[in-house]
């Protein structure tokens, strides 16, 4: 699995607008609309020049996903597909300068939207403010919304010459329909299921909760529950059973083997994004045959239930002077 939402689900997004004419039917209002639903992303390559964890997440999801650059990434857009099509053809295109603009901002508007949907995340107020926001009602990949989307896109297909020239119109209009009956679905069990977590968490202020999705059920969820002490991990359904206790995590890290291992840029990184962090610390007989410790980062919110985890994690083995001699990233899984 991938840090980022698979670009299938945006490039499907994409021809749904276009397929419901959004785009007058022209090839470059099909292209506006597909390359502009996946243009934030572009910051991927930021993750393939460089230090996996530290470079892609201070950059991931970050600037290129910023409201305030969205118009400017729209104008590139628009302005290289316009330029295109006139010395392609030596005409200009059937779509003005300024539509192919609005249909840009549209995709990439759409991508945004998809984003904050998901348990990922997306930094909208990038660069004045890095601070993370995400409705935690989809998954990074979620099988029924490209399902659904898919469907919208080959159905047409598959029965082209048999049904009027509306029918793809028709199906894209249905297919957005349900993709957003399906998130509205996604939002009231989502409400449920952290209500039902905070009728059995500790009353503390310092008490965090959160519900993921953890199943294809979109009324089964994956809840945690954060004291200071431990994090416990809960399959909460919205149904009248109670939440299932999966796993329990006791925060055991010794204080001043946390500090040292905040030296690292690797940690640091990984912890501005996650939001559950878990340190683990393990003693190991270094080189010189003194003692450190083996530290191990993760974010509980990609914890599977069946014990692993498949988020991005970072290892520091610490010498006996708790000085990093080794460190080891861990994309995901």
């Amino acid at each position: 699995m991938s840090g980022r939402m698979d670009n299938v689900t945006h490039t499907m997004s994409g021809l749904i607008l276009a397929q419901m004419g959004l785009g007058a039917g022209s090839r470059a209002g099909t292209v506006a609309l597909v390359v502009s639903s996946n243009l934030p992303d572009v910051d991927v390559f930021v993750q393939m020049a460089g230090h996996f964890q530290r470079d892609h997440i201070f950059s991931h999801r970050g600037i290129t996903h910023g409201l305030a650059l969205i118009p400017l990434e729209a104008a590139i857009v628009s302005t290289s597909i316009w330029a295109l099509t006139c010395w392609r053809s030596h005409a200009s295109p059937a779509l003005s300068w300024g539509k192919l603009t609005l249909l840009s901002l549209l995709g990439l508007l759409s991508h945004l939207a998809l984003d904050f949907a998901n348990e990922y995340g997306v930094r909208m107020l990038a660069p004045f403010n890095n601070s993370w926001y995400s409705s935690d009602l989809t998954g990074l990949l979620d099988f029924w919304l490209l399902t659904t989307l898919s469907l919208g896109f080959i159905l047409p297909m598959l029965f082209r010459g048999r049904t009027s020239n509306h029918f793809p119109a028709h199906v894209a209009i249905c297919c957005l329909g349900v993709v957003i009956a399906y998130v509205g679905v996604k939002y009231f069990s989502h409400e449920r299921a952290v209500a039902r977590l905070e009728e059995i968490a500790p009353p503390s202020e310092s008490v965090r909760i959160a519900c993921f999705p953890g199943s294809l059920s979109p009324f089964v969820w994956k809840g945690v529950i954060e004291d200071g002490k431990r994090t416990e991990l809960l399959e909460v359904s919205v149904s009248g059973r109670p939440p299932i206790r999966r796993q329990q995590f006791e925060n055991a890290c010794p204080e001043n083997v946390r500090a040292a291992s905040m030296h690292s840029p690797e940690v640091r990184a990984l912890l501005s994004f996650a939001r559950f962090p878990h340190f683990t610390a393990e003693p190991w007989t270094t080189a010189s045959g003194g003692r450190g410790y083996k530290v191990h980062l993760t974010d509980l919110r990609w914890q599977s239930s069946k014990g692993y985890n498949y988020g991005p994690q970072v290892k520091l083995w610490l010498n006996e002077r708790l000085a990093s001699v080794k460190e080891e990233v861990i994309p995901w899984g």
